[in-house]
């Protein structure tokens, strides 16, 4: 009998868990296909989007320089790193590698505690490779920029339980207080951004075997700001090989372990903080203690586990982002052409730039296009585009297949349950994404057709001919739409060099230190970095 009872109650709580997880599911994946239903004003779910999608990118983490996400993963075996020091010794204590040669060979003079051979310097270049994975943590945007504003706000709070202003430049203590907190869990390693990818490694015999220890030629001297040497130039040049997909691929992440600090559910003060506020200025400052030990819990939960590096669920969530990312990126960007440019040249009417910008956007979302959809104008021709809003209802069918396309397998109850709470969060993020652009971009098709912009022909017939008032206020509506929604989304696919840089030049976001001038005061526009053309070849520029 008790153990029948025992049996009843485990079944219970088994149902409860099904329906509480159940009821997330379907709060989900509720959605009214309404076209006038804009998304929340305190929604994050595009900031985990482009957040995530931007995991180990260097242009994206140089651009929002303040990490938002703490994430597990490892540094498979095989893999090279190097580190840059002034002794032929291997360090004892924690320290930094890098990913590329060009970026250890910075660091010659910088080893901690190790006093120059015999009064003299010298450059001497450690390779090392990995045994066995090492289990590292990552924290995005760009963690070593050793500056004020927000770029170590995660490491601080993981290190110390607080943000420290005060300790920017304290980077040994902070190493030694993230080290200190790993042992408990394993890990091996942070990896973060400086100018490119580094770790902060905490032991340098566990896992590792030295491939090298070379005494090498000294770089030129590459910390004045104004440098124009080329150890400056090649290490910049090492960091943009990272810029987009398939970002730095030698750090395998897991994303059903990884920690969203706009994660709502999470850290909901953040979110209150945040309101009115631009991306760049997101921080962590104002996160409280309930919500501290909340993250504790969580972080402590997500390191269980052996098997690092590859989601729970086996679901592929980078190339889920790239995917979606991908199909609509560059598009958008051409639609944004046609509006905005194509309608200023002499020999485009603005009802041809119309009718294209209608075929391109079909041309968007055709996979999508219901043969059984159609417009409401064959029996109630629309009449007055400048005062009349037309039901585009007929068209929601398209609006959700557009939405629900690339999800909805993992959507369905038995694949969603057995999801990680970070997978469906990012998720939600990825569905919150879509459902913006495909209710912009159906919205907009379904209302040409309503007024007469999908027919074949070039020029309106005259019963369909659309009046000069109505064609501006279109043009005038999906010119705020389409730059609306590039401007919701934010990526930072479109942070690109405008003209492309010439092959003697490549495109950089500026990172710390060289956007500083000489009184190392940080202009509003390098606070906000924008990419730039700068020289590969040489003479290099005055300044990068």
């Amino acid at each position: 009998m008790y153990l029948l009872l025992n049996f009843l109650s485990f079944l219970f709580y088994v149902r409860a868990v099904a329906i509480s997880e159940q009821t997330s599911f379907n709060s989900q994946r509720t959605t009214t296909w309404d076209f006038s239903r804009e998304p929340l004003v305190n929604s994050t779910g595009r900031w985990i989007f482009d957040n995530v999608n931007s995991f180990l990118k260097l242009r994206p983490n140089a651009r929002f320089r303040n990490g938002h996400s703490i994430v597990p993963g490892v540094i498979p075996t095989g893999t090279v790193l190097y580190h840059g020091r002034g002794t032929p010794r291997l360090p004892t204590e924690p320290d930094w590698v890098s990913v590329d040669p060009e970026h250890s060979r910075l660091f010659f003079s910088v080893s901690h505690g190790e006093p120059e051979t015999n009064g003299t310097k010298e450059c001497w270049h450690l390779t090392l490779a990995v045994t066995n994975p090492l289990k590292v943590i990552y924290f995005d945007g760009s963690g070593a920029a050793k500056m004020l504003g927000g770029s170590m706000d995660t490491q601080d709070i993981l290190a110390w339980g607080n943000i420290h202003p005060d300790r920017t430049y304290d980077d040994w203590a902070r190493i030694a207080g993230l080290c200190d907190w790993a042992k408990d869990f394993g890990v091996q390693g942070f990896v973060r951004m400086e100018m490119d990818f580094e770790v902060m490694l905490c032991d340098f015999k566990t896992n590792l075997e030295v491939v090298s220890m070379l005494r090498v030629q000294p770089p030129e001297s590459v910390w004045s700001p104004n440098s124009t040497v080329s150890d400056t130039t090649r290490v910049l040049e090492a960091g943009t090989w990272h810029d987009q997909y398939p970002s730095e691929r030698r750090i395998k992440l897991d994303y059903s372990r990884f920690i969203s600090f706009y994660d709502t559910s999470l850290f909901p003060s953040l979110n209150l903080h945040r309101q009115g506020q631009g991306r760049w200025a997101h921080r962590l400052g104002d996160i409280t203690a309930e919500e501290l030990s909340t993250l504790r819990e969580t972080l402590n939960e997500s390191l269980q586990g052996e098997e690092w590096g590859v989601s729970r669920s086996g679901v592929d969530w980078p190339t889920l982002l790239m995917t979606v990312e991908q199909r609509y990126s560059e598009r958008l960007s051409v639609l944004r052409y046609i509006l905005f440019n194509l309608a200023t040249k002499s020999d485009r009417t603005l009802e041809d730039v119309l009718k294209q910008a209608q075929r391109h956007i079909r041309d968007m979302i055709n996979p999508y296009l219901l043969e059984s959809m159609h417009s409401t104008r064959s029996s109630t021709p629309y009449v007055d585009s400048a005062t009349t809003t037309p039901d585009l209802q007929w068209a929601s069918p398209a609006f959700a297949e557009c939405a629900t396309n690339h999800i909805r397998y993992l959507e369905k109850p038995s694949t969603f349950l057995g999801l990680s709470h970070s997978e469906k969060l990012l998720l939600g993020a990825i569905r919150e994404t879509l459902t913006e652009i495909c209710r912009v971009l159906i919205g907009m098709w379904a209302e040409g057709a309503e007024r007469g912009l999908a027919k074949n022909s070039v020029v309106l017939s005259d019963e369909d001919e659309l009046i000069g008032a109505g064609l501006l206020t279109l043009a005038d509506s999906w010119r705020s739409r389409t730059q609306g929604l590039m401007n919701w989304l934010d990526w930072s696919s479109w942070a690109a060099c405008q003209p492309a840089c010439s092959i003697e030049e490549m495109c950089y976001m500026s990172t710390w230190p060289w956007f500083m001038g000489l009184s190392g005061v940080i202009s509003p526009e390098e606070y906000r970095p924008f990419p730039k053309c700068i020289r590969r070849v040489e003479p290099f520029n005055d300044s990068n």
